[in-house]
């Protein structure tokens, strides 16, 4: 992780601002320029490629209709959201997981994975993609929901369609349900 210095736009007066090297103003060298970037030393940039963006009303949501021991399994797919479009569980070596593979890396038995997956697929939290990596080979995706977590602010329309927006579902949580 990192610091980047954080910039604030300003607009500028054109007639104001003159090049020193030829004396013209700035109107007459940059007609199109319209601010300028100062740099604000009262701010930084936090810079990482290891951010992750937690909806807040996902999560909520989530915590009211899922049980504690489900949710540990939901925290732990956190970590490996790749950064695709598609939001897809990616292992250690940035393969995209499978079924058998997500299953190995929860290290959870076959039984219990399958209802795991089904809970986590009736409730909108998991869905699954097929992915052609050559012209014989398809492999199932498993892709964690963009409105719970991900990695970018950038989704795939066809991942966006696959999934529920789990923040407009709070308005099913009742108070007694959440404490």
């Amino acid at each position: 992780m990192g610091f980047k210095n954080s910039f604030k736009k300003g607009t500028i007066e054109k007639g104001q601002f003159v090049n020193t090297e030829t004396g013209e103003t700035l109107d007459s060298c940059h007609s199109s320029m319209t601010s300028t970037n100062n740099l604000d030393e009262r701010y930084c940039i936090v810079h990482s490629n290891e951010y992750m963006i937690i909806d807040k009303d996902a999560m909520a949501y989530i915590k009211s209709i899922l049980e504690p021991n489900v949710l540990f399994y939901v925290y732990q797919m956190f970590d490996m959201i790749g950064k695709s479009d598609m939001n897809a569980l990616h292992d250690k070596r940035d393969y995209p997981h499978t079924r058998d593979s997500l299953m190995q890396e929860l290290d959870i038995a076959r039984t219990k994975f399958s209802k795991l997956m089904i809970t986590l697929h009736k409730n909108s939290i998991i869905s699954y993609h097929d992915v052609y990596i050559s012209r014989n080979k398809r492999i199932k995706q498993v892709l964690l929901n963009p409105t719970l977590a991900r990695r970018s602010k950038r989704v795939s329309i066809e991942c966006r369609k696959l999934f529920m927006d789990l923040t407009s579902s709070r308005s099913q949580i009742k108070p007694s349900e959440v404490f």
